[in-house]
């Protein structure tokens, strides 16, 4: 999956600075941390966390991110807000597809 959605959007990158290796690169990451985070890629000064929502069977369905500036999403804030977030998905699931 990964793959392919970089070759459908792979000219995008290019106008956020952004290589389809970065792409690869934050999947990983993601995966290995449970969460995305961006941490002053996009945007200057800020950063941000998102996780999935899913349905019962697993699937994405949505997502919940927070954004805010860098000296607010430093470790162990970071990590106090990624708990939030994941309790907030878990009142909210099972979702039905």
């Amino acid at each position: 999956d990964v793959d392919r959605l970089i070759r459908m959007n792979g000219s995008r990158y290019a106008s956020f600075g952004v290589k389809p290796e970065d792409i690869r690169a934050f999947v990983a990451r993601s995966r290995k941390l449970g969460y995305a985070l961006n941490d002053d890629r996009i945007l200057r000064g800020m950063s941000a966390i998102g996780l999935p929502a899913r349905t019962i069977t697993g699937r994405v369905v949505a997502s919940v991110s927070v954004a805010a500036i860098n000296s607010r999403m430093q470790p162990p804030r970071r990590d106090q807000i990624v708990e939030m977030v994941r309790a907030e998905i878990e009142r909210l699931t099972p979702l039905q597809e």
